[in-house]
């Protein structure tokens, strides 16, 4: 069960995992900011779209909420695994002429993985908590993260960074 509330400009969220993933899905492209506070999401600001949409996430069904979160992870480039739950989210893109990086989130170890062929990125990795191994092509990252919306997030914050 989930529950919307303002608290002045912003959008209070509190829900389990999967309707908190959606809402923060919705509400990414249409606010300024979202903060993450342990089970709920502080999103700025308190937009009338973004309340009726968050309140008419708290009354669908799991089985549409799971089709939803699916079908925006993939429109973001994510490949999805699971069939009862989000099990596993794994996205690659191109780095430079000939590398790649690719970022990999396991649910149920709550474990977020990178490898990449751009070796500049291994401090970049290390400032964002991950455990970094390099080799003499690759970089290996790994650290836990609580969340898919924090995994969701880091991701976001490692595609932003340049070599």
């Amino acid at each position: 069960m989930c529950e919307v509330t303002t608290s002045g400009d912003a959008v209070i969220f509190t829900g389990p995992e999967l309707e908190r993933t959606m809402a923060y899905l919705i509400a990414k492209p249409l606010t300024e900011r979202i903060e993450i506070e342990g089970e709920a999401l502080r999103i700025t600001p308190a937009l009338p779209e973004v309340v009726g949409s968050l309140q008419a996430l708290c009354k669908s069904d799991v089985s549409t909420l799971l089709l939803d979160i699916k079908e925006s992870l993939l429109h973001l480039g994510w490949l999805v695994e699971g069939r009862k739950d989000v099990v596993r989210i794994r996205k690659s893109r191109r780095a430079g002429t000939s590398g790649f990086t690719s970022v990999e989130y396991e649910k149920s170890s709550r474990r977020m993985t990178v490898v990449t062929t751009q070796k500049c990125l291994a401090n970049s990795l290390r400032r964002l908590g991950f455990e970094v191994v390099e080799t003499k092509y690759l970089v290996e990252a790994a650290k836990q993260v609580s969340t898919l919306v924090e995994a969701i997030e880091l991701e976001e914050a490692i595609s932003q960074e340049v070599c």
